[in-house]
């Protein structure tokens, strides 16, 4: 039987107030099990070298001083290094943060580990907010390789002798770029989720360097899973950068939560045009009924950060005619035929639903009159407020790019309509029959409930609606 001996890596920098709390439930976690310490101290000015000295004297523990490292990634990687010498007694990695708690359930891992010869395994988690409001994390949720080196156990083999193993590019999310290399590069590492156990107490503080999370932290590292999707995936258009030819475009968001719905939009939609492009949020792979689509490209976006706004990634891309969808919605069979008849020779921004409001409406709910997509309507109306997943309209026609809707990615329809008064465009519903365009009797949650139970988004869309009803006014 090989060892199960376990060596539990800690990087430290200026953090001695919380060395007791992090040693305690690590020995908690592990009082039956054969394990050691490997310590890093990266470049401390205060007293953690010295706790970690004292603290660590009553266990099996290799310390080391290093100079302060240039990043997480770096200093991880130094710490790794120190494995080496430990592989034949303790052959199983446990990372950890120095202000974090381990949990018994990350031994779960390694029962797994042990009794499937596999080498790579993940957990859930708890987070304590900086609210002290404690949330449960499970990974299978997140549905994509989106976690901490602390929620997991792995073999030391699969750390390479002089060199880094993670990514030192990255000033942040170093581990989770490690984890989509084993994902889409390194096929032969399986990375196992035990759904069963919680391994890990990930406590936020307020002078932690994952607080400087931004946008170009994030941008790096969709970067990095995008160029490692270009070798296995098929039809990405990830890139696509160039405005492409003249033609009959679609454009749809996803989340992965409503991959049945989307598979019944895409099948009404994909045959009427001759570019479907769709934006896979939060996906782990992509679908296998996608494939069969030769015109259907894709964007798989592990991240799911830009919710619906992503479907507006082709807008300033395309020439010629550019439909707006939802993954929610299935479209007749002539619905892109009757559109461009409609359309045709009109500079205008076209939808089949949409709204418009009260004179000096100062609130969401202020609507004078308003016009449903599945609705029969005679009429056009022109509206404050257009649907944006049953829009279209001619590229000669101004319309925003794609990084107008970013900054309210939940509130497109919103950001549209003031954007439409700010640059006096029209936004045009078209005459229809009753369910000619039907929602998916699959649906039973989106956009409108999260604007009702999320304060943020509810904020978003009163600042909006401030922003649509200035320029309407100004208009």
């Amino acid at each position: 039987m090989h060892s199960r001996g376990i060596q539990v890596v800690i990087t430290a920098y200026n953090s001695s107030v919380y060395i007791k709390r992090c040693f305690d439930s690590i020995q908690n976690s592990l009082q039956t099990e054969k394990w050691m310490l490997v310590l890093l101290d990266d470049g401390s000015d205060d007293d953690t070298y010295e706790k970690l000295s004292i603290l660590s004297k009553d266990f099996t523990t290799k310390l080391v001083k290093s100079e302060k490292a240039k990043n997480v990634a770096q200093a991880k990687n130094r710490a790794l290094q120190l494995t080496h010498e430990f592989k034949e007694q303790y052959p199983y990695i446990m990372m950890m943060d120095i202000d974090d708690e381990m949990l018994p359930g990350r031994v779960k891992l390694l029962d797994f580990l042990v009794e499937k010869n596999e080498k790579f395994a993940v957990g859930n988690f708890y987070v304590t907010d900086l609210n002290k409001k404690v949330k449960e994390i499970n990974v299978d949720m997140l549905n994509m390789p989106k976690f901490g080196s602390w929620a997991t156990v792995f073999h030391q083999s699969l750390i390479k002798e002089n060199e880094n193993f993670f990514n030192e590019d990255f000033d942040l999310y170093e581990d989770i770029a490690k984890w989509w290399d084993f994902k889409l590069k390194q096929k032969e590492v399986k990375i196992n989720y035990i759904s069963s156990v919680f391994v890990h107490h990930y406590i936020r503080r307020l002078d932690s360097v994952t607080r400087i999370k931004n946008e170009s932290h994030i941008n790096k590292l969709r970067s990095h899973v995008e160029k490692l999707q270009e070798v296995c995936a098929k039809k990405p258009y990830n890139s696509h950068t160039a405005i492409l030819k003249s033609g009959i475009y679609a454009s749809l968001a996803s989340i992965a939560c409503r991959v049945d719905m989307l598979k019944d939009t895409v099948e009404s939609i994909a045959n009427q045009v001759d570019t479907l492009f769709v934006y896979l949020n939060g996906y782990e792979s992509v679908p296998d009924f996608i494939h069969a689509y030769k015109n259907v490209r894709y964007i798989l976006d592990p991240f799911g950060d830009l919710r619906a706004a992503a479907k507006f990634n082709s807008a300033g891309r395309v020439k010629g005619w550019h439909f707006i969808c939802d993954d929610d919605i299935i479209y007749p069979e002539n619905y892109i035929q009757k559109s461009i008849e409609f359309g045709k020779g009109k500079k205008q921004i076209f939808s089949y639903h949409g709204h418009t409001l009260k004179k000096d409406a100062l609130s969401v709910w202020e609507i004078e009159r308003r016009v449903r997509f599945q609705e029969k309507e005679i009429d056009s109306l022109k509206v404050d407020v257009g649907g944006t997943g049953v829009l279209f309209y001619h590229t000669d026609t101004k319309f925003p790019p794609f990084e107008v809707f970013l900054k309210y990615i939940r509130c497109n329809d919103e950001t549209l309509g003031a954007w439409a008064h700010e640059n006096k465009i029209d936004v045009i519903t078209v005459p229809k029959e009753k369910l000619w365009i039907r929602s998916n009797p699959k649906m039973n949650y989106g956009l409108y409930e999260e604007k009702q139970i999320n304060k943020n988004e509810r904020q978003d869309l009163i600042e909006v609606y401030k922003w649509l009803m200035s320029a309407k006014n100004k208009n």
